[in-house]
């Protein structure tokens, strides 16, 4: 701080970055862990034929939702209202307002 005898000191340690080197292969261990934590499969390159196929059955057999918005029609404002002028017209009737 120029205007008092404040100072902070940290230390800042930076490390480099670990990428993977061209031309070698994952590590299969931890990828076969990852897809056992995660309730995947893992193979080979023998193997990729029936992943695929796996792959694309769960493609397949995917459903699909579609998500109605009732807010934005138009037709939904109109009930509301026509709801409240029900209610305050038979409010009025009653005697009530």
């Amino acid at each position: 701080n120029p205007n008092g005898k404040q100072s902070v000191k940290t230390e800042i340690f930076v490390e480099g970055r670990l990428r993977e080197k061209i031309g070698q292969p994952a590590n299969s261990k931890v990828m076969q862990e990852i897809a056992q934590r995660t309730g995947g499969q893992s193979g080979g390159a023998d193997d990729f034929k029936k992943l695929l196929s796996q792959i694309t059955l769960v493609a397949e057999n995917e459903v699909f939702t579609e998500n109605f918005r009732l807010w934005d029609k138009w037709w939904w404002g109109a009930i509301i209202l026509l709801l409240l002028a029900v209610y305050w017209v038979c409010r009025k009737v009653m005697g009530l307002i």
